[in-house]
C-alpha cells in the first residue's frame, strides 16, 4: 500500500523547526541581555525624575536584574531541552533536571516579582504590573511542573515498552 505525504505521521519535528526554534531562543537570550542593560538606564532615569522614590533604586534594580537572569536561565534550559528532543534523548532522566530548572526559574522570578510588589506598595502603579507578572510566572511554573509529570509518565511507558520488545 502506498502512503502519501498527507497520511504519513512524523514522530519528530522537521529539522527546520529546530533551526527556527534555536534562532528564536538565541534572539530572546540576546534580547534579555539588552533588557538587563536598558533596565539600568531606565532605573537611572526614574531616579532622576522621581527623587521621592530614590530609596527604591537599588532594591528594584537588583530585583529587576535578577528577574532578567531568571529569564536567561529559563531560555538556556529550554534550549538544552530542545537539543535533547532533537537528539531523541528526551526520555533520559537528565531531562527531568532540565525541566526542574525551567520550573524553578519561573518560580524564583515570580517570587522576585512579588517582592518588587511589596517593595513599591503605595508608591506607584508598578505594583499592579509586578503582581500581574508574578501571577503569569507562577502559572508558567505550575504548567511546567505538570508537563514534567507527563514526561516522567511517558519515560516510564517507554521503558516498559522497551522491556517488552
Amino acid at each position: 500500500m502506498q502512503t502519501t505525504a498527507h497520511t504519513q505521521t512524523r514522530t519528530r519535528p522537521h529539522t527546520a523547526t529546530f533551526i527556527t526554534l534555536h534562532i528564536l531562543l538565541g534572539l530572546l537570550m540576546a534580547g534579555g541581555i539588552i533588557c538587563g542593560i536598558l533596565l539600568t538606564v531606565a532605573a537611572d532615569d526614574a531616579r532622576a525624575t522621581m527623587p521621592e522614590a530614590a530609596h527604591l533604586y537599588w532594591p528594584l534594580l537588583l530585583i529587576g536584574e535578577l528577574i532578567v537572569v531568571c529569564g536567561e536561565v529559563f531560555l538556556l534550559s529550554l534550549w538544552l531541552l530542545v537539543l535533547r528532543v532533537q537528539r531523541s534523548r528526551i526520555f533520559d532522566p537528565r531531562s527531568f533536571g532540565i525541566v526542574n530548572v525551567l520550573a524553578a526559574s519561573a518560580f524564583i522570578a515570580a517570587a522576585l516579582s512579588l517582592t518588587a510588589t511589596f517593595t513599591v506598595s503605595g508608591t506607584s502603579i508598578l505594583g499592579g504590573y509586578t503582581t500581574g507578572l508574578a501571577v503569569v510566572l507562577l502559572a508558567l511554573g505550575l504548567t511546567i511542573r505538570v508537563m514534567k509529570y507527563l514526561l516522567v509518565q511517558a519515560s516510564e511507558n517507554q521503558r516498559e515498552l522497551a522491556g517488552v520488545i
